[in-house]
């Protein structure tokens, strides 16, 4: 869990404090927000505070009113959990989870400690989670004079937000710093003290109800690692580096996840279960989230925890990568193929500054595809241009490079007649380019053409078609190639079982009956994808 940690007196907690503790957890900066009260500078000029241990209770009775206003609003339980000296609020996870906390363990130590030393003491204590620290930028104006300082900077992110009369942005490149951009709320515990016969300024910056509602609504990220999945990063380094790919299986349904892995498991290969922006409109963004990690756990249970990733295929936009991103995805596709070359590097390297903060990994593309698939849809492909793939990686730092090379999308690449070939020349000149650069390939369904005629002897009205050779393909995943995108072939098989049931036992309506032989068609089909043509197997 990644705890940010704002330390003060907070003599009084006011509308500035929670206004920053609002935007790091809206923003998915941390999963927790942790006030680090110091007991050992009280404020003599309010003297029902002047202890320690009564700045304390207040501290912590208004924290806590808020964690129950907004829970009870999310529907979660009316107590809230019980924090822990050193380490965080307790609670449930998700929508219900604790926001806020008050971190006391300086009560609990027999001398004060520094900043550095107390985060020290948290981590060691507590390593299961990530502290952050949040500091104004008055206060990091003067960060040379604190106690180790460069270890602090070193070993732990500091976030900074601003301050009147003080250049926040100019500091945190001085300093290696992370600015925060949050709303300037120029208030201080020092600046309410001193209007104590001001009722409407003290109503409007004490207001509980008001804290209360600043919580209410805000939208908590999902991280991907809270889910049990992974990025691509380790991934692709290993396929790389042992001449392999690994299978991008797209998902819609429970049916298609269930078989992907199960052939995964049964092969013991890694595995990117992929969702097109139109799979999420159809299935709905937080029941794919929750499949992901069901699929997490099913693989436990049939016994191989093999790597998973959650990937957003083909996403055009930076608010739809943005939205997957919060939403518990651990890799992202970008795609500005269609946009100009200096547009494309400006929408993928806006992606990859936003994923990378979350450690999410991202997929850019380079060249354009023919065919169609889900709202995909080119008439004419452009192959990949090598002279491009340098520049383009450097100046978006993206992860893997998506490239076309003469595969397409959809069922129907090339017609009979057509020589079935991809242009692995252009795969060795792109990697003499980037040498050890992640490599995709899309559009790499092989079209089985026994697959094919069973559509069409129960009832379809498949056209003549030819894929992608799966010879071709396997010598392209023992290349830089480390990720190679099947769907079609997927759609393809279960219809070819559907369709099958329904012609044999036309008296069946039980979807289990002609969604189950659907699996395991689908099952069979991706385990002969994984030992014959990718080579991931025994790889997870």
């Amino acid at each position: 869990m990644r705890i940010a940690l704002y330390g003060g007196s907070f003599n009084p907690l006011h509308l500035g404090h929670l206004s920053i503790a609002a935007y790091v957890l809206s923003k998915g900066l941390a999963d927790e927000f942790s006030f680090l009260l110091n007991p050992h500078n009280p404020h003599k000029s309010r003297a029902e505070l002047e202890d320690p241990q009564k700045r304390l209770s207040a501290l912590r009775e208004i924290v806590q009113e808020i964690n129950i206003a907004r829970r009870g609003a999310a529907g979660g339980p009316d107590a809230a959990g019980a924090p822990d000296a050193a380490g965080g609020a307790g609670g449930a996870g998700g929508a219900g989870r604790d926001l806020l906390s008050v971190n006391d363990v300086e009560f609990y130590l027999p001398e004060p400690l520094y900043t550095f030393e107390t985060l020290e003491y948290l981590s060691a204590r507590h390593r299961e989670n990530e502290y952050l620290l949040v500091i104004g930028a008055d206060n990091a104006a003067k960060i040379e004079r604190w106690y180790k300082w460069r270890e602090l900077v070193a070993k732990y992110k500091v976030l900074v937000y601003p301050r009147k009369g003080f250049d926040a942005e100019q500091i945190c490149r001085e300093y290696g710093l992370t600015y925060l951009p949050a709303p300037l709320v120029d208030i201080s515990s020092t600046m309410i003290r001193k209007e104590p016969n001001k009722q409407e300024f003290i109503d409007y910056y004490l207001n509980r109800d008001y804290f209360c509602k600043v919580f209410d609504n805000i939208k908590i990220m999902v991280s991907y690692k809270e889910l049990g999945l992974v990025n691509t990063r380790e991934m692709f380094a290993k396929a790389v580096k042992g001449g392999y790919a690994i299978p991008a299986f797209n998902f819609n349904n429970m049916e298609q996840m269930q078989a992907i892995i199960q052939a995964c498991v049964e092969t013991k290969s890694p595995v990117i279960l992929q969702v097109s922006a139109g799979a999420r409109k159809y299935a709905n963004q937080t029941i794919l989230r929750y499949m992901a990690q069901g699929a997490v756990e099913y693989a436990k249970e049939l016994g191989c925890n093999i790597p998973i990733v959650l990937h957003l295929d083909h996403g055009d936009s930076f608010e739809l990568c943005k939205s997957c991103i919060e939403m518990g995805f651990s890799s992202v596709m970008i795609d500005g193929s269609h946009l100009s070359y200096e547009d494309n590097v400006a929408l993928t390297k806006k992606v990859v500054d936003y994923a990378h903060q979350y450690d999410v990994t991202v997929e850019g593309e380079l060249g354009v595809l023919a065919g169609v698939e889900d709202d995909v849809k080119a008439e004419h492909h452009t192959y990949t241009r090598p002279e491009e793939v340098e520049d383009f990686v450097k100046k978006t730092g993206v992860d893997s490079l998506a490239i076309s090379i003469g595969t397409s999308h959809g069922a129907y690449k090339f017609k009979p007649g057509q020589k079935p070939e991809i242009r692995l020349d252009i795969l060795h000149e792109i990697e003499k380019r980037i040498p050890g650069f992640p490599i995709v390939l899309h559009g790499s369904s092989s079209v089985p053409q026994d697959i094919v005629a069973e559509i069409n002897k129960y009832g379809g009205a498949l056209k003549d078609s030819i894929g992608i050779p799966e010879n071709q393909l396997r010598e392209a995943a023992k290349s830089a190639v480390c990720k190679i995108n099947i769907d079609s072939d997927g759609r393809l098989a279960m219809t070819a079982a559907v369709r099958k049931v329904f012609v044999e036992h036309p008296e069946e309506f039980d979807p289990r009956k002609y969604l189950g032989p659907a699996r395991e068609k689908l099952k069979e089909l991706y385990i002969h994808k994984v030992l014959n043509v990718l080579g991931s197997n025994d790889k997870a």
